[in-house]
C-alpha cells in the first residue's frame, strides 16, 4: 500500500509574519522600513531603525546595550557607545519622549532600555502548503477581480496622468547645496527622480502629470525643486540631506517643503528614496488642491504650524497654510484643539464655541507664516502651556460663506528658549557631564592655571539637590558615565581615574601628559587629551596607554566630544579654535572660536556647541564649519533672560541632554578678575533651536 500524499490532501496552512506595529499614534511599516505618526512620515535612518524594531518586537522586556550593539553592529569593531547614544537621541526625538517624559523608551539605569508602551501586532496571512481552492472557486475570483481592475480603470482614467484636472508637474534639475551637481550626476539623478515620481503616482492613482524634461506645458504647469547636500561625507553609506518645495504656475511659493536624510549605498539605492519620498510629497499636495471648494474660493488647506519661540504659550505658535485659487477672504481665524479631537470639529459646531476659543488673526493676513496673537485658549477651554501637544485649524471667512480647513499635524508646545540659573552657587570650575537620571560637576580648583583639591558633585536635574560624590579629586577636569562606572581625568596627578559607587577612587592609568578632555572608544577603552603633549592617548581599563594621535595643530588639547561616525572635535585650547580628528587620524582645524579661548566642546545631532570663555557667549558650530552665536550678550555678567540678552561670566563646562533639548554650562560667579571658583550652573533651553 502506497502512503498518502498528506500534504495534497491537507487543509491550506497559513503563517502570519508581522507587516506592521502599532503603538501610541505610531505605525511602523516593516516591509518599507518606514515609521509614520498620525499618518505623516517620520524619517529614520537605518541604524535608530534597526533599534526600534528590536524594542517593538519585545515590548516591556528589559533589552540591555550589549543586545543593541550585537544586534546593530555584531561583530564590526565601531565606536558603538556613542553610535547607540545617537540612535536612542533620535528615537526619543521622533518619538517625542524627553528624558522627563519617557512614555515610550524607558531607560533601566546601569542595565538598558525597556519599550513601555503597548505594541499592536499587524500580521499578514499568506497560504504556506495546501491547494489555493477548486476551479469554480478559483474562477468565481478571477472574475471578480477582472470586475474589480475594470472599476479601478474607470477610476485611474478620470484621475491620473491626462484626465481632466491633472495638475502638470515639472521636476528642476536637482540642486547640490545651492549649486548644481557635477555634470555626470546632475541629469541622471533629474531624470531618475523624474521616471520614479511618474511611475509612483500612476501607479497609485494620483491626479498628476509628471512631464518629460523635453514635453511642452499647457501653461499652469508646478515645478517640484529639490535640494540635496551632503549630510556626511566622510562615512560610508553616504548620507545625503534634502529638501523638496513645490512653486506654482506664477512662480508663488505653492508648497512649504519636506526634508529629510538618507543613508544609502550606492545611487539607485539614493534615487528610489528619493523618488518615493518625492512621490508622497507631490501626492500630498495634488490632492489638496484637488479639494472641493464649495462656494469660497479660497480655502485654507495643506496647514502647518509649529512652537518657532517657545516661550510656553500660544503668543510664538507660527501658523501658516496653502489657499486656492485666487478670490476673496474678509478675514480669518484659527482654532487650537488636542489631537484627539480635532478631526471632529466641524463647521456646524463653531457655533457651539464660547468667543475666547476661537483666535482672530490680524486684518490683511492671507497664510504666510505668521505668530498667533497673543493669549487664546484651545477648543476645550484649557490654557495653553509647557508641553501641550495641539491641532491647528484656520477658519475662512467671506461674504456669505465660511470653510474650515484640515487639522495641521499635530506639533508640542516646548518651554522657552532662554537662560536661567539651576544652581547659584557650587564649587565646580572643570566640567559637565550627565548620566540617564542626574549631571555632574567637578572641581578644577580657584586657579584658572594650577590644578587644586576638589570635588565631584551629583546634580539633580529636577530640584537642583547637590549631592557630594568624592573629595578625592586634584584637578578634575572631564568626566564620562557609562555602564562600567563613573571615569574622570585628574589634571594634577596626571591620571584617569574611575569613581566607585560610595564614592571612592581607583587609578585607572597614570603618566599622562596633563591629561584633560575624555571620550569613550569601544568596550574598555578611552581618549585622553593630553594638555602637556599636544596629543591625546588611547587607555585601556587594563592601564596600557598608547599615543593615538600627535599634532601641532593639538596646541593644549582640552575638551574632547565625538560625532556618531567617529570624528573626534577637540579645543585647542593655545590657538583658540576647534580641530577635528577624522578616523583614520586625520588632524585638521575645523572652525576657530570668537575671543580666541575655547573652554569646552560637546556635539549633538549635527551641531557642535561651544563655550567661548574670552567673549563670555556660547557658540554653535554647524556641520559646514560656520560659527553662529547661540547665546550670551556678551556683557561679563550672570544676568538670565532671552538667549541673547542673557548674559555669562567666563563660561566653561558644557553638557547637553540626549533629546538636544537643554544645554548646561557652568561659569564663575566673579564678574571681574580671573578667580575660577565659585561657580553657577546655568541651562540653555534649546527646543525651539533649529540643529540643521
Amino acid at each position: 500500500m502506497k502512503p498518502r500524499n498528506l500534504e495534497m490532501k491537507s487543509n491550506p496552512r497559513k503563517e502570519t509574519t508581522v507587516s506592521a506595529f502599532r503603538f501610541g499614534r505610531f505605525e511602523l511599516d516593516v516591509a518599507e522600513t518606514r515609521l509614520f505618526c498620525d499618518g505623516l512620515e517620520k524619517v529614520l535612518q537605518p541604524q535608530p531603525f534597526k533599534v526600534l524594531l528590536y524594542f517593538l518586537d519585545r515590548p516591556g522586556k528589559l533589552v540591555t546595550r550589549d543586545e543593541l550593539k550585537n544586534h546593530v553592529w555584531g561583530d564590526t569593531v565601531v565606536e558603538y557607545e556613542t553610535g547607540l547614544n545617537f540612535c536612542i537621541s533620535r528615537l526619543r526625538e521622533s518619538l517625542g519622549d524627553d528624558g522627563a517624559n519617557q512614555q515610550y523608551i524607558k531607560t533601566v539605569p546601569r542595565r538598558g532600555y525597556r519599550f513601555v508602551a503597548p505594541v499592536a501586532r499587524v500580521g499578514k496571512a499568506r497560504v504556506a502548503s495546501g491547494r489555493r481552492g477548486t476551479p469554480k472557486r478559483r474562477l468565481a475570483l478571477v472574475a471578480g477581480l477582472t470586475v474589480a481592475i475594470m472599476s479601478m480603470l474607470v477610476i485611474y482614467r478620470i484621475f491620473t496622468a491626462g484626465g481632466e484636472g491633472a495638475l502638470e508637474f515639472r521636476v528642476a534639475p536637482v540642486a547640490f547645496d545651492g549649486r548644481p551637481l557635477g555634470a555626470s550626476l546632475t541629469p541622471n539623478l533629474t531624470d531618475a527622480l523624474t521616471g520614479r515620481l511618474t511611475r509612483n503616482t500612476t501607479n497609485r492613482g494620483v491626479p498628476v502629470k509628471i512631464l518629460a524634461s523635453d514635453e511642452l506645458s499647457s501653461g499652469r504647469t508646478y515645478e517640484l525643486k529639490t535640494q540635496v547636500w551632503l549630510h556626511r561625507s566622510d562615512v560610508s553609506p553616504v548620507r545625503l540631506g534634502y529638501r523638496f518645495s513645490i512653486t506654482g504656475p506664477s512662480d508663488s511659493v505653492a508648497g512649504y517643503g519636506s526634508a529629510g536624510v538618507l543613508d544609502e549605498t550606492d545611487i539607485s539605492s539614493i534615487q528610489s528614496r528619493l523618488g518615493e519620498a518625492a512621490s508622497r510629497y507631490v501626492e500630498s499636495f495634488a490632492r489638496a488642491e484637488q479639494m472641493p471648494r464649495g462656494m469660497l474660493t479660497r480655502k485654507p488647506m495643506a496647514v502647518f504650524a509649529s512652537d518657532v519661540g517657545n516661550y510656553g504659550s500660544s503668543s510664538d505658535i507660527q501658523v501658516q497654510c496653502r489657499l486656492g485659487p485666487a478670490g476673496v477672504v474678509a478675514r480669518f481665524s484659527v482654532l487650537l484643539a488636542p489631537p484627539q479631537i480635532a478631526h471632529l470639529i466641524d463647521i456646524d459646531r463653531l457655533a457651539e464655541l464660547p468667543g475666547d476659543r476661537i483666535i482672530p488673526m490680524p486684518a490683511g493676513w492671507g497664510c504666510e507664516p505668521s505668530l498667533l496673537p497673543s493669549g487664546g485658549l484651545d477648543v476645550a477651554g484649557d490654557p495653553v502651556s509647557d508641553g501641550s501637544e495641539l491641532s491647528l485649524l484656520v477658519l475662512a471667512i467671506s461674504d456669505g460663506d465660511t470653510a474650515l480647513s484640515n487639522p495641521s499635524p499635530p506639533f508640542r508646545i516646548r518651554p522657552g528658549l532662554g537662560v536661567r540659573t539651576l544652581v547659584p552657587s557650587i564649587s565646580a570650575s572643570g566640567g559637565l557631564f550627565l548620566d540617564d537620571e542626574f549631571l555632574y560637576a567637578g572641581d578644577w580648583g580657584p586657579t584658572p592655571n594650577t590644578p587644586s583639591m576638589g570635588g565631584l558633585y551629583r546634580i539633580d536635574r529636577n530640584t537642583a539637590e547637590v549631592t557630594t560624590v568624592t573629595t578625592e579629586l586634584a584637578g578634575f577636569y572631564a568626566g564620562v558615565s557609562i555602564e562600567s562606572g563613573i571615569f574622570l581625568t585628574n589634571f594634577g596627578t596626571g591620571s584617569l581615574i574611575r569613581v566607585t559607587p560610595g564614592g571612592t577612587t581607583a587609578v585607572v592609568a597614570d603618566g599622562l601628559l596633563g591629561p584633560t578632555g575624555l571620550v569613550p572608544r569601544g568596550e574598555g577603552e578611552f581618549l585622553v587629551a593630553e594638555c602637556n603633549g599636544a596629543s591625546i592617548a588611547l587607555v585601556t581599563l587594563g592601564g596600557e596607554k598608547s599615543r593615538f594621535v600627535v599634532s601641532p595643530l593639538l596646541n593644549c588639547p582640552t575638551s574632547m566630544t565625538m560625532d556618531e561616525v567617529g570624528n573626534l572635535f577637540v579645543c585647542s585650547r593655545n590657538s583658540g579654535e576647534v580641530v577635528v580628528v577624522f578616523p583614520n587620524r586625520a588632524v585638521e582645524a575645523f572652525a576657530p572660536i570668537p575671543g580666541g579661548k575655547c573652554g569646552h566642546v560637546t556635539y549633538h545631532d549635527g551641531s557642535l556647541y561651544v563655550t567661548a570663555q574670552r567673549a563670555n557667549q556660547v557658540y554653535r558650530i554647524g556641520r559646514d564649519r560656520s560659527v553662529s552665536l547661540l547665546a550670551g550678550s556678551g556683557e561679563r555678567n550672570q544676568f538670565d533672560g532671552p538667549v541673547l540678552e542673557a548674559s555669562f561670566s567666563r563660561p566653561n563646562g558644557l553638557a547637553v541632554t540626549p533629546d538636544g533639548l537643554t544645554l548646561y554650562v557652568t561659569d564663575r560667579r566673579a564678574i571681574a578678575g580671573e578667580i575660577a571658583t565659585p561657580n553657577s550652573i546655568r541651562v540653555v533651553d534649546l527646543a525651539g533651536f533649529d540643529h540643521r
